[in-house]
């Protein structure tokens, strides 16, 4: 039986329109990620669609939705054998780094027109916190609300997310790319907190994304870069 997924186990993926899913003749197509009745409608036309439970909150991380789509195939132990072996991959970075562990951090994407912050229940958080970092208090997700939100200068929104020991800032701006502060507004650099520039875009997407295949690359490609920073 053919199975198409449109999404991801964590997040909808760009760029997957019912032609395209069409064109692969599944059988069954399972959707983890919010969808409207108009493309819920298109979907269905194409093949029988299940949908996320109505239940599902913020807690619907990828985790939730690999064991979802695990009961749904009949490939429980499967699902349970590769969240297994992604919480492992973490514990062992965690021992690597003890001092990780306890800090308190916040996640700013900053794109030159626009500064967000990841709010908890998020991909960032969820990766974040299973290295032992406590993820930013002051940012909680709203029930059915996004998993950012905008920090708009001179705000009470600004104050909080500088306010943690560390804050690790995902650059897509035009002047990202040398790894480097150079191009950011001054309010970021004033702050006394341990700033950590990301601004690969491959190690963003996976920090925004998650899911298994992330785990592995964020446990190098991001952990290094904390590492070099945090002492």
């Amino acid at each position: 039986m053919a199975v198409t997924a449109p999404h991801s186990c964590c997040k909808r993926a760009a760029g997957s329109p019912p032609a395209a899913i069409a064109a692969a003749k599944p059988d069954v197509i399972i959707d983890s990620g919010d969808l409207d009745q108009a493309t819920y409608a298109k979907l269905a036309s194409i093949a029988p669609t299940i949908t996320r439970p109505t239940d599902a909150g913020a807690s619907w991380n990828w985790q939730a939705q690999l064991t979802w789509i695990g009961k749904i195939l009949g490939k429980d132990d499967a699902a349970k054998s590769v969240i297994a072996d992604a919480a492992n991959q973490l514990t062992q970075v965690r021992m690597k780094h003890p001092n990780f562990t306890g800090k308190s951090i916040t996640v700013i994407n900053y794109t030159g027109n626009e500064t967000t912050v990841a709010v908890r229940e998020s991909p960032p958080t969820g990766y974040l916190q299973g290295l032992g970092f406590t993820y930013n208090s002051a940012f909680e997700r709203t029930p059915g609300g996004p998993a950012d939100i905008v920090v708009q200068r001179r705000s009470q929104t600004e104050y909080d997310a500088f306010k943690t020991d560390v804050v690790i800032v995902c650059r897509s701006d035009p002047a990202a790319g040398s790894g480097g502060f150079a191009g950011l507004p001054g309010w970021f650099t004033a702050a006394s907190v341990t700033l950590v520039i990301v601004d690969n875009p491959a190690t963003i997407a996976a920090l925004n994304t998650g899911g298994p295949a992330a785990t592995a690359y964020l446990n190098t490609s991001l952990v290094d870069r904390l590492a070099e920073e945090i002492r």
